[in-house]
This record gives C-alpha cells, sequence and structure tokens, in this order.
C-alpha cells in the first residue's frame, strides 16, 4: 500500500474516531443530565382480576405486562418491531424466517443476559413452555388476537439453550407478534400443564424477565414493582412505579395538579372534562385495536333477506350508546382508522331512521298484527336470538336494541355468554346476531379471521358464517391480502351485503403529568411499553 493511501487512510480513521468520541461525549453528556432514580405513581380505575397474560388481556393488564414480562419481539409506537428477548428481529432476509413444503421455520436467538427476576436464565424451554400454555385444550384461555397463530405451530426445537427453532405448519405472516410475554416453566412447577388455572399462585405473585420485578399486589389497593437491577437491555432510570388502584374523586385531579400522580386515565366524561383544564397535564387520546361489531348470521332465513338487516341497522342510533360510554367512538369501517384500508363508506347504509326500519320490514312481508303488536309473516312473529356478552357495553347495547325492536314489532331475545365460553356457543349456530369485542389489525389482515368462510367458529371468529367466493379468494390468499385495490373491494362487497356492522372504537384519554418525560403512548402494546426510557423532572 502506498505512503499517501495509508495517510488518507489513517485520516479518515482519527477524524471517524474524534467523530465517535464527540458524539460517545455528547450521549454521556444527555445521558447524565437525566434524573435517574424517583417512582412514578399511575392511578386507574380499572383493575386486573389476575397478572397471567394467559387468562387476562384488557388494557389494565397489559399495562402492567409491559414492566413485569418480556416478548420475543415487541411492536414500537411507529408500528415497527424490535427485539426484546431476541438478539435480533427474523425476517426473510436475515434467513431468520426460512419457508418450506411443509410451512416455515423462524429462528429466534435469545439474549445471554436474559435473567428471570428470581436469577435463572431464561432459556427455549420457556418458549416452548409458553407455547404449550397457548395451545393445551385444558387451559381454560381468554380469546386473544394472535391465539390461533400458536395452534399453527407444530413443533419447536432447541439446539442450544438460547435458540428457539419454531415450526409453522403454514406461512404465518404474524409470527413476531406471537409470544409477547413469556412465561417462565419453573415458575408453574410442580404444577402440570392440566393443573394451570386462572386461580394458579403465579398469576397474583408473577416472576417476569421485565425491566422491573413485582413486589406486591394489595388488592383494591395497589401494585407495586421495583428496578430490575439485572436486566437485559438499558436499565430504567427509575427506581419503582406504582399502580394505584381506586374510583375517580376530587383528591385525583389535585394530585395530578401537585405531580404526586403523574399518570391517570379518566374514564368517565366529568373526568376527562375536568383532567384537560388541568395547567402542567398533557391528555393523549388514543383509538384503541379493539372494537364493537355486530354479524348477522347468513345461515338464517329470516337474517339472509338484506332488507331485514338493513331494517336493523336502521333501528339503531350508535350516539345513545357512546354518549354513555365515552370510552367509545363512533366506527365507520371494520378496520382501524390509521389503516390503509379505512373506507368510511358504510357510513351511508348506518344512517338511523326508524321509518325506514318499517318501509324495508313491510317490504319483506312482515307485517304488523294489530292484535298483539308483531311483526308476523305466513303466521310466524318476526323474532331474533342476539348472542352476546355480560359486558357493560353489550348489556346497554342489547337492552338498546331489544326497545328499538320491540317498536317495530319485532321481538329480540338476548342470550349471554362469558368471554371465554362465547365462540364455543357461537359454533352451536343457534343464534340469529351476535355481538362481540374484536380486535383489530392495522393491516387490516385481522378481516381473514372475521369473514373468510374458513374461519367460521370455532376455527375463527366468523360469527356472520358469511362465505362469499369472492372475498375467499382475495383474504385466504396473502398475496391478495397485500393489495390495496383487493382489500378495498372486500370492503365494497361488506357494504353491499351486510355480514357485520361495526359499531364503535374504544378510545382511551391518558393524563400525563410534564414531571414524566418521554412518555410514548402505543395503541399495541400499551401505555407503559417504553417506561424504561421515562424519567422524572
Amino acid at each position: 500500500m502506498g505512503i499517501i493511501t495509508t495517510l488518507i487512510m489513517n485520516k479518515k480513521i482519527l477524524s471517524l474516531s474524534l467523530a465517535f468520541m464527540a458524539l460517545s461525549s455528547i450521549s454521556m453528556n444527555v445521558d447524565a443530565s437525566l434524573n435517574k432514580g424517583g417512582r412514578v405513581v399511575i392511578y386507574s380505575q380499572e383493575e386486573p382480576t389476575n397478572l397471567d397474560p394467559l387468562f387476562n388481556i384488557d388494557d389494565s393488564s397489559k399495562s402492567v405486562y409491559n414492566m413485569i414480562y418480556s416478548g420475543l419481539v415487541k411492536t414500537d409506537d411507529t408500528f415497527n418491531h424490535y427485539a426484546d428477548l431476541a438478539v435480533f428481529v427474523p425476517t426473510h432476509d436475515n434467513r431468520g424466517v426460512i419457508e418450506t413444503d411443509e410451512g416455515m421455520i423462524v429462528t429466534y436467538k435469545i439474549k445471554d443476559l436474559a435473567f428471570w427476576h428470581d436469577g435463572l436464565p431464561v432459556t427455549a424451554e420457556d418458549i416452548k413452555f409458553t407455547w404449550q400454555c397457548y395451545t393445551n385444550p385444558n387451559i381454560k384461555k381468554v380469546d386473544q388476537e394472535y391465539l390461533d397463530g400458536y395452534s399453527k405451530i407444530y413443533k419447536i426445537e432447541s439446539p442450544d439453550p438460547k435458540t428457539v427453532k419454531i415450526y409453522f405448519s403454514e406461512k404465518y405472516d404474524n409470527y413476531n407478534d406471537l409470544f409477547r410475554y413469556v412465561l417462565p416453566k419453573h415458575g408453574f412447577i410442580p404444577k402440570s400443564l392440566v393443573g394451570i388455572t386462572d386461580k394458579h399462585p403465579f398469576n397474583y405473585k408473577p416472576i417476569g424477565s421485565g425491566p422491573f420485578k413485582f413486589i406486591e399486589w394489595k388488592h383494591g389497593q395497589r401494585i407495586v414493582m421495583d428496578i430490575n437491577h439485572n436486566y437485559y437491555k438499558s436499565k430504567p432510570y427509575l427506581d419503582q412505579i406504582v399502580y394505584n388502584y381506586g374510583d375517580f374523586n376530587k383528591n385525583v385531579i389535585s394530585d395530578l395538579e401537585k405531580g404526586s400522580i403523574h399518570i391517570y386515565q379518566p374514564k368517565t366524561p366529568e373526568s376527562r372534562k375536568l383532567i384537560s383544564s388541568i395547567k402542567g397535564v398533557e391528555n393523549f387520546v388514543l383509538t384503541g385495536l379493539s372494537s364493537e361489531e355486530m354479524a348477522f348470521n347468513m345461515d338464517k332465513e329470516t337474517i339472509k333477506d338484506i332488507d331485514v338487516r338493513q331494517a336493523i341497522i336502521h333501528a339503531i342510533n350508535k350516539d345513545i350508546i357512546s354518549e354513555k360510554f365515552p370510552e367509545l367512538e363512533n366506527s365507520l369501517s371494520d378496520t382501524h382508522p390509521t389503516s390503509m384500508i379505512y373506507d368510511t363508506k358504510m357510513k351511508e347504509v348506518m344512517t338511523y331512521d326508524l321509518k325506514k326500519s318499517q318501509y324495508l320490514l313491510d317490504k319483506s312481508g312482515w307485517i304488523i298484527d294489530e292484535n298483539d303488536g308483531f311483526r308476523k309473516k305466513d303466521g310466524k312473529v318476526l323474532e331474533f336470538s342476539l348472542l352476546t356478552t355480560d359486558s357493560k357495553v353489550h348489556n346497554a347495547f342489547s337492552e338498546y336494541l331489544k326497545e328499538n325492536m320491540k317498536y317495530l314489532g319485532v321481538s329480540l331475545n338476548t342470550v349471554k355468554s362469558s368471554e371465554s365460553d362465547f365462540k364455543t356457543k357461537a359454533s352451536a349456530n343457534n343464534y340469529d346476531i351476535a355481538l362481540y369485542t374484536k380486535n383489530l389489525a392495522i393491516t387490516g389482515n385481522d378481516r381473514v379471521k372475521y369473514l373468510s368462510s374458513k374461519f367460521m367458529a370455532p376455527q375463527g371468529f366468523n360469527y356472520s358464517r358469511y362465505s362469499n367466493p369472492s372475498i375467499d379468494s382475495i383474504l385466504n390468499n396473502p398475496v391478495k391480502t397485500d393489495n390495496l385495490y383487493n382489500q378495498k373491494l372486500v370492503s365494497d362487497l361488506i357494504r353491499q351485503e351486510l355480514p357485520v356492522i361495526p359499531l364503535f372504537n374504544y378510545t382511551r384519554d391518558i393524563a400525563v403529568s410534564a414531571k414524566v418525560n418521554n412518555f410514548k403512548p402505543n395503541m399495541i402494546e400499551g401505555s407503559t411499553w417504553n417506561s424504561t426510557e421515562w424519567w422524572l423532572n
């Protein structure tokens, strides 16, 4: 190598070294300027029923899970995947995902410094155990968005304790959305898988591998979590995070103003209004991934008449319900408002108009019998069975719909189920209308489970029992599903045939004190997903 070339290279190396040192110095100074330590207090009106993601996955629980548990891969606030327990996010490009004749193989490397809070290492056996829990039929789990993804796994191998090879029986695009909360195998010993229930001791004193360790849970009062000094990633700035639970009262407002409560999620119109006027508090409003939907059972002869379906739709004034529940916003699509395929044309068919309902029922031959006030055709009373759950929203909506159906001369009988048994009851096909909470995906890929004929309950969530070859040809083909034009075509067909009707999206208000820095709301992972990066003024 020539002298001039060598001098030029050395000059470049020196320049790069100086630049790196300068950047390091800046980074160190920024880090040093942060106030490390302290405690963040979060006030919530919703207390978890337990702390095991197998049995409880509502927002109040997820916020706690983010601090206690780790996942192989997580999703940030811009909807991008990032490695958590995993060393890297497996993709086709980095050969972490390999397609085979049988399906696909996904390989994860677990970080060497990942340990459970009791000091034992996180290994491939814990990943395998988590999969076994989600697929064991004897464990009565809560239905979750990606639960069917676990059933597509037919084998998990571990060439070494820190390597996991997951074998899927078919191509599954959402593989990185599985294993969001990895469970410790040793945390359930000596119980067998059959003995794992929602009453297991682990559920109330969990062991995780996340940035904060569970310390105590005084039911009805608080959950306390302390910093995990052995965390495998950058350690949290905070020493402790405390969840306080209780009803809304004026003390919450004054504590927010003083900064003794740092984060609060208002749940009532009164609390939302008061929070919005507090100085030094920023209010975030998120549209979550949960929504309410109503499906018409297309197997039922009466429901097959589109005029009947349209008559029921015109009898619904969604404002009546959303005014009672401030966390609800009226939905105009079966997809998420931030999705590329969000389409508001459904608004055209969802107008509230009881006169139009009467006209359509008359047109279909269902005529009011003046003797008893019910509509009849060929001597048969027009009556429907509504399958739903016992949630507050579902109770209010079903009562409201029942009253409006009665006004129209239609009998509506409500059959209620628990969340965990809803899919099983739907499988019996003894209902005309189903009202349920569904999980949305930003990509719109959730549609396949709710509209494809392959996924009628119990295989999936197609409670309308809808079968349309055009929609199936799109939703059952991943290449076609990823096409925006095809998804718009699905939207058009839904609007024309009305197998399902979107009702509400769930929103979340989060009030955050100005004392808390770097709070970033995340509609997928929850409000505490980046709690390791919070610091206090």
